[in-house]
């Protein structure tokens, strides 16, 4: 049973987003999410995006159980789509790094960036749109991630990260046996990266075991997509508790299902990519 006081607190969630202060370093020219960038970065399934690190983000892929770590390359010619490179879990083991590699030495590029608008109202690329566990559990911060839970890390040491798309219906957070709710009713943003070159610059994807160089060209673009998904036939919604097994701090355990299926059947929301705002990850 939700009390008076918390379901004002539910209810208020939906128009005023909690506020993530993410950092924001100065930039030669203002942060805008542009429709075709050179490289659009996409995330799905059980990656937590270590933004503790002012100058890098890095996505931890979790080793969890049934799930299957990819990376796809697709070059984008006008109307036609070319998977370029796939990359599989045993591919994708250990770390890797995303680097510009540019002549000019445009050191404002050379660093990521985090999007977020100076009025969230009315923004739906703003950052703070994703589930952020900093936000989530202010009193825990900084969390800290067990590396042994993680499959591989890729660091950005490039890019703007931003909300690429939002949910269709709003998220709620219940513990496992439904007794308590957080404060928390609202859509939730898709992650994405845009990453913008010049000419005579290359992208450098590396790792221990693959490595792939994308240049840039007036017509071409490209896509990745970075998945850590299980088959559809295993999809549970006890997966986001996998976030809860990677932490070396033990938080309150809360599980998402869709605000408007909250009635009946609880339909789940399952494997989405959550952001830890004031965690780290070391390199390699």
């Amino acid at each position: 049973m939700i009390n008076r006081r918390d379901f004002l607190l539910s209810c208020f969630a939906i128009t005023a987003l909690p506020y993530t202060n993410f950092a924001l370093p100065p930039q030669a020219t203002p942060l805008r999410v542009k429709a075709k960038p050179n490289v659009l970065v996409n995330f799905d399934g059980m990656i937590a995006l270590a933004m503790g690190n002012v100058t890098r983000v890095s996505a931890g892929i979790l080793n969890a159980h049934h799930h299957n770590p990819q990376l796809t390359i697709t070059q984008i010619n006008g109307e036609q789509r070319t998977i370029l490179t796939q990359w599989q879990a045993e591919d994708l083991k250990g770390s890797l790094s995303i680097d510009l590699e540019t002549p000019s030495r445009a050191v404002e590029r050379c660093r990521t960036y985090r999007y977020q608008a100076p009025q969230l109202r009315g923004d739906a690329n703003d950052l703070a749109w994703g589930i952020d566990f900093a936000a989530l559990y202010p009193k825990f911060q900084p969390l800290h991630i067990k590396e042994e839970g993680l499959w591989s890390k890729i660091h950005f040491n490039t890019g703007m990260f931003f909300v690429s798309k939002l949910s269709e219906k709003r998220w709620r957070f219940f513990s496992q046996n439904g007794s308590k709710e957080m404060p928390f009713n609202r859509q939730i943003g898709r992650i994405g990266v845009q990453i913008e070159m010049d000419k005579g610059e290359v992208l450098a994807i590396t790792g221990s075991k693959q490595a792939v160089r994308l240049a840039v060209d007036e017509d071409v673009r490209y896509e990745i997509d970075i998945t850590n998904l299980p088959p559809e036939k295993l999809a549970n919604i006890e997966h986001f508790l996998m976030y809860y097994d990677i932490l070396v701090e033990q938080l309150p355990r809360y599980v998402p299902v869709m605000a408007s299926s909250i009635v009946v059947g609880k339909a789940p929301e399952i494997c989405a990519p959550v952001l830890f705002n004031q965690t780290t990850l070391i390199i390699p």
